[in-house]
């Protein structure tokens, strides 16, 4: 669409996107935002670069004013064509038009403007209606694509998000200090409590997240969640999800402690295990996190641990083979016979288990002593009428790389 300035033409790239009711009339409101007028008298407010309908409204009790005396022409008798007549029912040219960022209507019998809220209006009366996460989630979509159709926000990408980082920080910061007072249910017992910080906590955790707000996060956000209990609970388990896809790879050691005391609590031991091997080592209380890894038989963490805090690839191996050749296999230890086995394939290729890559100054010499350990013709303190050649490299045999563990 091309339209004409003065002596110069700006040229406005338009999305094309098809609509699932019939236009009335049609509105520039700016460069980015389009109003849409439906013959069912529904405001239609649309982004022109993605095509995205940002806001619908219902305007029907505005009563708007259609042109069909003048399509109809009874001054001259009507002596128009049956099309023209039928055009005029719906034609608002002259009751509807667009200034700036409002739109202008007229009614039957009243006159209405429509103004469209700047991004912090918008989260102003999200705020005054005390609706605080629906701000905050609100707030973290401007973030997370501010090149969006947002009135008032101008400059560069950079600029645009920290003015609204800087705004949601706010937001946080005033909502913890009531989030445990004046908000805090005085009535209710357990579930109503969980169904509280359920609803409160994960938004905050994703705030901080989202914003790269980690002190925050560590700091206030766990200050003020610490305090219960029950928020304590979520807020824990909250922060798996982050660890499993990397956002956070460091936490304060005092909360990986609480962190492994509740999941080790509650059971989680598969999420637990997972956890810990996403984690920076210098982050975990080694002591705790083994005696639980030991104790539960969580082996990806123990192998993980004992790599990365130890520099240690042979442990492992010679540890789980002893345990493997103490027992009868079962299912249990045919899965650790068979994670063993990827282990030693890993460790071969020059990557870290369970994921990831061993550090580059040290893939030789791991290559040389797993090759070595599982190679041994010997096993170390094993009893001399037990002793067979190549203990672990018989014991690997009875395993299969491609079974799942």
């Amino acid at each position: 669409m091309t339209v004409s300035l003065s002596d110069k033409i700006v040229f406005i790239p338009v999305q094309c996107v098809s609509v699932p009711y019939k236009i009335l009339s049609l509105h520039w409101l700016n460069t980015r935002l389009l109003g849409l007028l439906s013959t069912s008298e529904q405001f239609h407010l649309m982004d022109v670069r993605t095509g995205d309908q940002l806001e619908s409204l219902d305007i029907t009790c505005a009563r708007l004013v259609y042109q069909t005396q003048f399509f109809k022409s009874l001054a001259t008798g009507g002596n128009v064509s049956p099309a023209l007549s039928l055009a005029g029912e719906m034609a608002v040219y002259g009751s509807v038009t667009s200034f700036t960022n409002q739109m202008l209507m007229v009614g039957a019998s009243s006159f209405h403007v429509l103004v469209i809220r700047s991004w912090t209006e918008r989260l102003e009366h999200l705020l005054r209606s005390d609706k605080v996460i629906s701000a905050m989630m609100l707030g973290l979509e401007f973030y997370e694509d501010p090149g969006r159709a947002l009135v008032g926000l101008r400059g560069s990408r950079e600029r645009k998000c920290n003015l609204i980082s800087l705004r949601l920080v706010g937001i946080l910061k005033k909502f913890l200090e009531s989030a445990l007072t004046t908000r805090f249910p005085v009535e209710g017992g357990m579930n109503t409590l969980t169904k509280y910080f359920n609803e409160i906590v994960p938004p905050c955790v994703d705030l901080c997240v989202k914003l790269d707000q980690i002190d925050l996060l560590f700091d206030t956000v766990w200050a003020t969640f610490n305090q219960d209990p029950f928020s304590t609970a979520v807020y824990l388990e909250c922060l798996e999800p982050y660890i499993l896809s990397d956002q956070l790879t460091r936490l304060p050691t005092s909360i990986v402690q609480q962190f492994v005391t509740h999941y080790g609590a509650r059971n989680k031991f598969e999420g637990l295990e997972a956890c810990l091997t996403h984690l920076a080592v210098d982050c975990l209380d080694i002591h705790q996190a083994m005696s639980i890894c030991q104790e539960h038989n969580l082996f990806d963490a123990i192998i993980y641990i004992y790599n990365n805090a130890m520099l240690d690839y042979i442990t492992p191996v010679e540890k789980l083979l002893r345990v493997l050749a103490t027992i009868k296999l079962s299912d249990e230890e045919v899965r650790l016979g068979n994670k063993l086995l990827v282990y030693v394939s890993q460790c071969l290729a020059g990557r870290a288990y369970p994921h990831g890559d061993i550090p580059r100054e040290r893939v030789k010499q791991v290559k040389y002593d797993v090759y070595s350990t599982i190679t041994i013709l010997n096993a170390r303190n094993s009893d001399a009428e037990e002793n067979v050649s190549y203990p672990h490299l018989h014991a690997l045999l009875m395993f299969d790389t491609q079974v799942r563990h």
